[in-house]
This record gives structure tokens, sequence and C-alpha cells, in this order.
């Protein structure tokens, strides 16, 4: 059986304006998920800088009652303003793993990255 390529968006993806060219991650988390660059690279490890960002004023959460306080209809739209780059970095390996159909992965410590996008996601039904 032929290994599955790592997990990444087919193609590139973000949902930050003004993101600089380069080669990011996204974490994936529960529901919410964060953008890295990476600022060095191996051939089995990278090392990463979180993306800082700011709300897009222009998006604002439409909520309408449901759930525990209200259900956001449109979380899926959100934007962000790229508003540089942390100071701390982040080591990551290519690991074999079964997560979500590949058969390897970038990840740390029980942190799962997508290669190929830099998305920043928070949720608000959460």
């Amino acid at each position: 059986m032929k290994n599955k390529p790592i997990r990444a968006y087919k193609e590139f993806t973000t949902n930050i304006i003004g993101l600089p060219e380069g080669e990011y991650l996204t974490e994936t988390m529960y529901s919410d998920a964060h953008a890295y660059k990476v600022v060095a690279k191996t051939a089995a490890t990278l090392t990463l800088k979180q993306v800082k960002v700011r709300a897009n004023p222009a998006w604002k959460p439409e909520i309408i009652p449901g759930g525990f306080a209200g259900h956001c209809t449109n979380q899926e739209e959100q934007t962000w303003i790229y508003d540089g780059l942390e100071n701390d970095t982040l080591k990551v390996r290519l690991v074999k793993s079964a997560y979500m159909g590949s058969d390897k992965l970038w990840a740390t410590k029980g942190r799962k990255f997508i290669a190929n996008g830099a998305v920043e996601n928070y949720d608000y039904n959460f």
C-alpha cells in the first residue's frame, strides 16, 4: 500500500488579509485554528512562528438565538488581518500517523498541523 501524502490543503488556503508570501501551516485544534509561518526547515523538522492577527472590523458575527447563548450563522466567512509574527518559535516533526487520511503529518506534543495553508478560526459556537 502506497503512503498517502502529508495532510495538507489541496491548494494554498488562507483567510488572513495582508499575509506575506511564504510557507505556512495551520494548527488544528478542536474547532479553532491558528496560522504559523515556516522560518527554518530540515528534511524532518520545521521551525515555526505563530502569525499574529487581529479581527477584521469588516466582518461581524451574526448571532441568532440557540445553543447555550446563541448560534453564529456566518463563522465560516470570518477574516483576519495580518499583524506580524510572534517572537517564540515552535519545532514540529514529520511523523507517521493515521490521522484524517494521511500517513504523515507535521506534529509536536499532541499538536497537529495542516500544510499549505494559513487559516485562523475562532469557533463562536463552542
